[in-house]
């Protein structure tokens, strides 16, 4: 399974950032910051990685972009944690 972090440079960008895309029909869910994105608050958006494009390219639009601080792409292969970092 492969997904995408979202790490946000406040909380409540991050909250306000999984009500937009839920209005977009974009599911996402709240996490706690994983380690490999670095340099942001402490929650995140955890979503599809089919709907990386859509959220990024929603998120941009709201003028949130500058309230992202990282994103990461997270998938699990032959028991091995994968990150790429992508923004």
């Amino acid at each position: 399974m492969k997904y995408i972090i979202i790490a946000f440079s406040s909380r409540s960008y991050a909250v306000e950032a999984r009500g937009r895309l839920s209005t977009r029909g974009i599911h996402s869910t709240i996490v706690n910051t994983p380690r490999e994105a670095d340099g942001s608050c402490g929650l995140s958006l955890r979503l599809a990685y089919a709907d990386m494009s859509a959220a990024l390219s929603a998120l941009t639009s709201m003028g949130m972009r500058v309230a992202i601080k990282a994103v990461v792409s997270i998938e699990w292969s032959e028991g091995r944690k994968i990150v790429t970092k992508i923004l």
